[in-house]
């Protein structure tokens, strides 16, 4: 129930009964959710999504943040010039790459089962 409410700042008392009794099938009371998260010192939802910060909407939104930019190329066409716009879009989740692809399987010390994944973030 914790853990619920920690991921799911919105979500309130009634909001995480129903979830609790569709998904777990566990009979609740919404004044014992309210009661557990209080002395877990969890805030209602309302105080929850007040005290939402940058880096806790980062760490949220992560696997599906987006950048976009476009740029204007001239081109030399059978009439004249031409102007096309480029549209892109990059992900910013890491990739993670096997080791064994940059590597060609083997570590430093010689065994492919202990070298870890590369993982590097894609900035714009």
């Amino acid at each position: 129930m914790i853990e619920i409410a920690l991921a799911n700042e919105g979500w309130g008392y009634t909001r995480i009964r129903d979830a609790l009794v569709q998904g777990l099938k566990i009979e609740i009371g919404r004044s014992t959710v309210a009661d557990i998260l209080k002395e877990a010192e969890i805030e209602p939802a309302p105080e929850r999504e007040k005290k939402r910060t940058w880096k806790r909407f980062m760490k949220m939104h992560w696997d599906t943040l987006y950048a976009c930019d476009f740029f204007g190329v001239e081109a030399l066409g059978l009439f004249g010039t031409v102007r096309y716009m480029v549209f892109f879009v990059i992900p910013f989740c890491p990739i993670t790459l096997p080791a064994k692809t940059l590597s060609g399987g083997r570590s430093r010390s010689g065994d492919a089962r202990r070298s870890p994944s590369i993982s590097r973030a894609t900035s714009g």
